[in-house]
């Protein structure tokens, strides 16, 4: 579903903590940003095999990339690359 809207859009994507517990005790704490809930919006579906890791981040890139231009082309997005 797209919508047009006038006003300038904004999101707020939620971070978290990860903790991870070391051999002898000590924790280590990372800070993760989870951006799936508006990421996953501009990835097509599309069966594939992947073979190399390489070859699948440059598929979605490519996929991200193409919606994102089809949404400037409607003016649709207000984000600029």
């Amino acid at each position: 579903m797209v919508e047009v809207v006038r006003e300038k859009q904004w999101c707020v994507s939620p971070l978290g903590l990860v903790s991870n517990v070391k051999e002898y005790g000590s924790i280590k704490h990372r800070l993760v940003w989870d951006g799936s809930r508006h990421v996953n919006g501009f990835i097509q579906e599309l069966p594939v095999k992947l073979n190399h890791l390489e070859k699948a981040l440059e598929m979605t890139v490519l996929m991200v990339l193409k919606e994102f231009e089809q949404q400037q082309r409607d003016n649709t997005c207000f984000f600029k690359l």
